[in-house]
This record gives C-alpha cells, structure tokens and sequence, in this order.
C-alpha cells in the first residue's frame, strides 16, 4: 500500500517534538493527536 499523495510530496518529514509529547484527543474509539507539529522540505517532481 503507497502512502497518499501529500505525504509522498515532502522529504525530510519529522515530528518537531518527542514522541512521548504528542497529546492525543480523548476520544476512545478513534486515537488521534490533537496537534502533530512537522517539519518537511517539499520534493521537486
């Protein structure tokens, strides 16, 4: 499975905080960050 299209569109994609720090919404059936701060450099294609 290829990851989607925006994802394949940017190098150098990484979190600008720890893992650990990612705070997550309270949801219980679906687990998802409130905030998930990147950075990338976009690729030329």
């Amino acid at each position: 499975m290829r990851p989607p299209r925006a994802v394949r569109a940017v190098e150098d994609l990484a979190l600008t905080i720890a893992a650990e720090d990612v705070v997550y919404m309270p949801f219980y059936v679906i687990r998802c960050p409130q905030r998930l701060p990147v950075t990338f450099r976009p690729s030329i294609a």
